[in-house]
C-alpha cells in the first residue's frame, strides 16, 4: 500500500509541475500582453508545444495579419517540399570557332534568376577565356534571359521603396543582388564619392547640403539615361558628419548586368566591340562554362539575412517542377496554395501574394504559421531540421545578430514593415519541451524598439526554468 501511495504521488507531481508551469506562463503573458503599448497596438500570438502536441497559448491567434518577411518560411517550405533539388545555373555558350586569339562568333549568357550571382563569378569565366587565349571576341554578345517573366516588382510592394535596396528589381539576369552601393565621405568640408561596383556605367549626383546640427537625411532618386545609371542624392547632412554608406537597387538589372559583364570584359584586357541584346538561345550542348548553385544555398541567405530578392527568385524558380518558363510569381503561388492544403490551412483565411512578403496586400493569422511548424515537424522532419538551422541564432548571426537579450535562447525569422514587427521560431521551456513560438505586433508608430522589447520579454518569460521566478 505504501509503495502504490509513493507512486501515485510521483505521478500526481509529474503531471502537476508542468501545468503549473504552463499556467504560470500564461498568466504572465495575460499580463504583459494588457500592458499600455498594446491598447492601440494587436498583438496575436500563437506558442504551440511541439514536444506534446499542445497548443500552449494563443490570443488573437485567428486575426488576419500582415506577415511581412515571415512569407519567407512558406517560401521555403514550399520550395523544399515541391523541388529541394533545383539548382540555378548560370552557363556561357560560345558560337562559332577560335582562331588564334579570336573568339570568332557570338557570346550566349544563360540565365536562370540566380540571385547570388556576382562579378567575382563573372570574372571567373573572363579568366577562362583569357586561359584560353582569348584576347578579343568578334561578334555579339547576348543574354538568355526567357527562364523568367519580365515582372520586375511584387504586388502590393510600395512605389516608395524604390529605389532602396531591400526593394530590388527582380530579373532573369541578377548581379550583385541588383544593388549598387554609394560611400560618402566628408573630406574637409566637401562630400566625396564613390560607388561599388566602380563603373563608367554609374553616375551620381548630389545636391546635398551642411547643418549645423541635425540628423543626416539623404534620399536617393534614381534616373536611367541610356546606358548610364544616374543617381541624384538630395538632403543634407550634420557638418561633423564623417562618412555613410546608401546601397540603391538598379533599375533594369537585365541591361545594367549585361552591360557590366562587357564593361569587365575589356577591364580585363578583352577586345569587344559588338553589339549586345537579349536574345533566346536554343543550342544546350555548347556550354563553355557554368556557374551552379543549389537552392538550399540561397534559401539560407534568404532566412538568415531576410534577403528579398533571393525570395522573389525561388517564388518564381520552383515552378519548374510543374511548369516550363517563362518562371512566374503566379506559378509559384500555385505551390504555396499547394503547401497550404498540405499543412491543413483554410484557404479563406490567407492571403499570399509574394515569396518575400514586401507585399501589404499578404494576410494571414499565427495560428497558420504554428501549422505549418506542426506540419513539418511531425510529417517532414528533415526538412524541418534543415529550415531550423537555416534560421538566425540570437545574438549570433543574421537578422537576430544583435538581438543580444535573447542570446542562443530563440531560433527564429523575423518579419519587419512599416508599423509590422512579427517574430516566429523555437524556444526551450522549463521541461525542456520545443515551443514553436510566433508573435504578430501590428500597428504601431514610432515604437518598434518596444515592439522588439516585448517580443523578448515573450521568450524570456517561456524560457524561464520550473522554481525561478
Amino acid at each position: 500500500m505504501k509503495i502504490k501511495l509513493i507512486l501515485f504521488i510521483t505521478l500526481f507531481c509529474s503531471t502537476l509541475h508542468p501545468q503549473k508551469l504552463e499556467n504560470d506562463i500564461r498568466l504572465k503573458l495575460d499580463s504583459l500582453l494588457a500592458e499600455p503599448f498594446f491598447t492601440s497596438t494587436i498583438p496575436a500570438v500563437d506558442i504551440y508545444d511541439l514536444t506534446d502536441d499542445n497548443c500552449l497559448y494563443a490570443k488573437n491567434n485567428k486575426l488576419l495579419l500582415r506577415p511581412a518577411s515571415i512569407t519567407k518560411l512558406f517560401t521555403a517550405a514550399a520550395a523544399s517540399i515541391f523541388n529541394d533539388d533545383f539548382e540555378f545555373s548560370t552557363e556561357f555558350h560560345a558560337h562559332g570557332v577560335f582562331e588564334d586569339s579570336v573568339l570568332k562568333g557570338d557570346l550566349f549568357i544563360k540565365c536562370s534568376a540566380d540571385p547570388l550571382l556576382s562579378e567575382n563569378e563573372l570574372s571567373k569565366f573572363i579568366v577562362e577565356l583569357k586561359n584560353r587565349g582569348v584576347t578579343s571576341i568578334e561578334g555579339n554578345i547576348y543574354a538568355d534571359i526567357t527562364a523568367v517573366d519580365t515582372s520586375k516588382w511584387g504586388k502590393g510592394w510600395m512605389w516608395d521603396d524604390d529605389p532602396y535596396s531591400f526593394a530590388p528589381y527582380v530579373s532573369a539576369f541578377n548581379l550583385n543582388g541588383n544593388t549598387i552601393s554609394i560611400i560618402l565621405e566628408n573630406s574637409n568640408g566637401k562630400i566625396t564619392f564613390r560607388t561599388i561596383p566602380e563603373s563608367r556605367l554609374i553616375r551620381i549626383v548630389d545636391d546635398i547640403n551642411f547643418v549645423e546640427s541635425g540628423k543626416n537625411i539623404i534620399e536617393p532618386k534614381r534616373i536611367i539615361n541610356n546606358d548610364t545609371l544616374i543617381i541624384k542624392l538630395n538632403g543634407e547632412i550634420d557638418s561633423r558628419f564623417t562618412a555613410d554608406t546608401i546601397n540603391v537597387s538598379v533599375g533594369n538589372p537585365n541591361k545594367f548586368s549585361l552591360n557590366r559583364f562587357t564593361e569587365l570584359l575589356t577591364h580585363e584586357g578583352i577586345n569587344f566591340e559588338g553589339n549586345t541584346g537579349f536574345k533566346r538561345h536554343e543550342k544546350c550542348d555548347d556550354i563553355f562554362y557554368e556557374v551552379r548553385r543549389n537552392i538550399d544555398t540561397v534559401l539560407t541567405r534568404m532566412l538568415k539575412e531576410s534577403d528579398n530578392l533571393c525570395a522573389e527568385a525561388v517564388l518564381k524558380v520552383i515552378s519548374s517542377c510543374c511548369y516550363e518558363p517563362p518562371y512566374t510569381t503566379e506559378k509559384g503561388i500555385e505551390l504555396i496554395d499547394s503547401l497550404m492544403s498540405l499543412i491543413g490551412a483554410d484557404d479563406r483565411l490567407y492571403r499570399i501574394v509574394d515569396g518575400s512578403g514586401l507585399s501589404f496586400y499578404n494576410l494571414i493569422n499565427t495560428e497558420t504559421v504554428s501549422k505549418l511548424w506542426r506540419y513539418l515537424f511531425y510529417n517532414e522532419p528533415d526538412i524541418f531540421v534543415k529550415i531550423y538551422n537555416m534560421l538566425p541564432l540570437a545574438g549570433y548571426d543574421g537578422t537576430l545578430k544583435h538581438r543580444t537579450k535573447l542570446k542562443r535562447r530563440f531560433r527564429g525569422k523575423t518579419g519587419t514593415l512599416s508599423g509590422v514587427g512579427n517574430i516566429s521560431g523555437f524556444v526551450r521551456d522549463g521541461n525542456n519541451h520545443l515551443l514553436a513560438v510566433t508573435v504578430f505586433f501590428q500597428n504601431f508608430i514610432n515604437g518598434r524598439k518596444e515592439a522588439y522589447n516585448y517580443q523578448e520579454k515573450i521568450i524570456e518569460i517561456l524560457s524561464i526554468k520550473e522554481g525561478t521566478k
